[in-house]
């Protein structure tokens, strides 16, 4: 690998097996400084406008601080200095838009896009991306269509939704008891693959399951959703779906003065979903996400999130850790492999073992899902967002 490097200590980002250093960190901050460009371009896709930007706005965050950090050291890649540029595209979480977003990003001729952040524009953008030739991370995309298409070039830094709502089905019936459930989603890609499985797992575990009901931004969905809540009394209510939509059902079953418990998947996880229920009870909503932040933050977490508190004034929501750890592998294999192109790098990432992640280990099996992808629990106290497991 064409690179000199000396013994400068650096912050712990990554750790990768190389010929000069252990630790990518130490790749990323230590090497001489030569003069620069603007030469490698990374594509952001994600939901900046509409309903869920916030989550949106957070991931874009993630990649800034990303971007800006590989920039502040001096790295050379192929005998050349290498520097990033961040592009982002809106596409509103919305499919059509997400095929928009992706072909804006291939005309300027991103390098590598991260993204999207839903399953229902992740799914056809990566359509897009592989015939273009250009990899693709999604940091939160769960449904495991992702990645089953058979492009080489496609990743994803979280649990898929069969690993995800196996697990919140067997907690739902072993871990909070309840056995008379209903299952609601939202129609999306994402909302129905979480829902199905996660039916099917209380099936297999012995739960009663009442009749399927959706609710999503439709003010006539929301309304027959709420009658059936009203009219069966599930002791658990499962939404396959976003925090801003549920938090408006769970408003909506409030004025009927109702209080069922809710589990979800990552899409409803997030520390806005108080604000958007407005009332919560302590331990009424559970929910899980997989590949967010540790119960015990590592101090690759920890350092992460001050820094992003530090630059941005408010700490991570969500997926800003997966977005922040995709660009820190882009660059693991682009220095790995001696190459920024893809063609000679994406190998690597596949191939790398074990780099570690502000979010832990990070290691691609061949399909590019994550070897060791973990589930973490949620429930909500006093309006704030509390991990229990």
């Amino acid at each position: 690998m064409p690179m000199r490097c000396t013994a400068e200590k650096a912050l712990p980002i990554f750790a990768l097996r190389t010929a000069c250093v252990a630790s990518l960190a130490v790749v990323l901050s230590a090497c001489t400084s030569v003069p620069t460009d603007d030469g490698i371009r990374i594509g952001l896709a994600a939901p900046l406008t509409g309903s869920i930007r916030h989550l949106g706005r957070d991931v874009e965050r993630g990649a800034q601080l990303a971007v800006e950090e590989v920039n502040g050291r001096s790295i050379v890649v192929g005998g050349k200095p290498l520097r990033l540029s961040l592009i982002s595209q809106d596409d509103a979480g919305m499919p059509q838009q997400g095929i928009t977003a992706a072909n804006a990003l291939v005309s300027q001729k991103v390098n590598a896009v991260i993204g999207h952040l839903n399953s229902g524009t992740s799914i056809p953008a990566a359509r897009v991306y592989d015939a273009a030739g250009v990899p693709q991370i999604s940091p939160s995309a769960t449904n495991p269509k992702l990645t089953r298409m058979g492009f080489e070039r496609v990743f994803r830094m979280v649990a898929d939704d069969v690993q995800l709502a196996e697990e919140l089905g067997r907690y739902a019936v072993n871990r909070l008891g309840a056995r008379r459930i209903m299952v609601v989603d939202d129609r999306s890609a994402y909302g129905q693959g979480i829902a199905d499985v996660f039916e099917r797992t209380l099936l297999s575990q012995g739960a009663v399951v009442l009749p399927r009901q959706f609710a999503n931004k439709s003010a006539t969905s929301l309304t027959l959703t709420v009658d059936a809540i009203a009219a069966q009394g599930p002791d658990l209510v499962f939404y396959g779906g976003m925090d801003i939509d549920l938090g408006k059902l769970i408003r909506s079953v409030a004025q009927r003065g109702l209080r069922p418990k809710w589990i979800g998947g990552d899409g409803i996880c997030s520390g806005e979903l108080p604000k958007f229920a407005s009332g919560l009870a302590d331990d009424q909503v559970y929910c899980a996400e997989g590949g967010g932040p540790p119960l015990k933050p590592s101090l690759q977490y920890q350092e992460f999130a001050d820094r992003f508190t530090k630059k941005f004034g408010s700490a991570p929501i969500l997926y800003a850790s997966n977005t922040y750890d995709s660009v820190q592998a882009v660059v693991a294999a682009m220095v790995a492999a001696g190459s920024t192109d893809s063609k000679i790098w994406v190998p690597y990432l596949r191939s790398t073992p074990k780099l570690l992640g502000a979010n832990g280990v990070i290691e691609f099996d061949a399909s590019g899902n994550l070897r060791q992808p973990y589930v973490s629990f949620f429930t909500y106290r006093r309006d704030s967002r509390v991990q229990i497991e």
